[in-house]
């Protein structure tokens, strides 16, 4: 047991979620229980993480959680491992919570430079889900999801917010497609109040270094067209952001773009014709979460010369392993709501 990555989870404790502080201990040999020396509360080693109240042997739960992050089908790994489907769906689902939780604990607000949105569609039983999702370009890191049944300005919004979030007031350049509704949302979300010191509701003020840009595709005549355009901001800013984070080129969401196509590629129930469609949207949130955290802190990109993006972006020294994931104790905390 590693009681050094373990905090007290009792509300009451003075030393409550704090890490390495020396007050946890081993509490029993035949069932791993640690004990904390400040409040004398006793708990399981598993606790805060998927394996809690769990018989199955761990290695099999992160070889399973491992197969499915990468590709394989749900059908093959029941047939594989000789488990009831319903078990491997709970597995999941502990740890798609768990990935999620340990993203946002993870996450800070960082320079972004490039950030290029865009949604995808897939299928499920009797309806179609959308998905928005984000990147940041120079790190290639991966900012969050939103999964909603429709494709309207409240999915804009919410992935926008997302990239609000994680993002300093700093030069920022976001790109995204011919939706016309992120222009105005990106004005209304990328704007703090002006305290002018009259009377009354202050102004709201947009962000100075902002810049928003666009790609609108269209196809005549069997060929493929393009416009770009720089629909607010300084076209210098962009240029100079463009080199920073891409090396050339100029307006695109070529990397949004290619994240969506691993996406559907390491998530069978992303593919556009499946035999195993989701049933729920909590599912594809579950799966989309921790598929990118694994893909954020456990996949080396060969574009930074073996670094992972959460490396790239500060948020870690070293790259994860997936159990290394699974076994974090992610802080107890409430998420925002929109």
């Amino acid at each position: 047991m590693n009681l050094q990555a373990i905090f007290c989870p009792n509300p009451g404790c003075l030393d409550k979620y704090e890490v390495g502080k020396g007050n946890i201990i081993s509490h029993g040999r035949k069932r791993q229980r640690c004990k904390c020396t400040c409040c004398g509360k006793t708990f399981a080693y598993r606790r805060g993480t998927p394996f809690y109240g769990l018989r199955s042997e761990v290695n099999e739960i992160i070889c399973v959680v491992t197969l499915v992050a990468y590709g394989c089908p749900i059908p093959a790994i029941v047939a594989a491992f000789e488990r009831d489907e319903r078990t491997i769906g709970e597995w999941l689902q502990r740890a798609g919570d768990h990935a999620e939780l340990f993203h946002h604990q993870q996450m800070r607000p960082l320079d972004l430079q490039q950030v290029q949105v865009d949604e995808l569609w897939l299928r499920m039983q009797q309806q179609v889900m959308w998905v928005a999702m984000a990147v940041a370009v120079g790190s290639r890191l991966w900012l969050g999801a939103v999964c909603r049944p429709k494709r309207d300005k409240k999915l804009a919004e919410q992935i926008l917010t997302c990239v609000y979030n994680w993002a300093k007031p700093v030069a920022l350049v976001i790109a995204f497609d011919g939706w016309n509704v992120y222009f105005d949302l990106c004005l209304k979300i990328f704007s703090e109040p002006f305290y002018s010191g009259r009377k009354g509701r202050p102004a709201m003020k947009i962000w100075e270094q902002l810049t928003l840009v666009q790609v609108v595709k269209h196809t005549r005549a069997n060929t493929w067209a393009g416009i770009r355009q720089v629909l607010w901001g300084s076209c210098t800013r962009f240029q100079r952001l463009i080199e920073r984070t891409q090396g050339a080129g100029g307006i695109n969401t070529a990397y949004i773009e290619r994240l969506n196509a691993t996406f559907r590629g390491h998530l069978s129930i992303l593919v556009l014709r499946s035999r195993c469609p989701a049933r729920r949207m909590e599912t594809i949130t579950q799966r989309i979460f921790l598929l990118g955290c694994v893909y954020n802190f456990c996949t080396l990109h060969s574009a930074f010369r073996h670094a992972t993006p959460a490396m790239r972006a500060g948020l870690t020294d070293h790259c994860w392993s997936l159990g290394e994931l699974l076994w974090s104790r992610p802080k107890p905390f409430s998420l925002p709501t929109i």
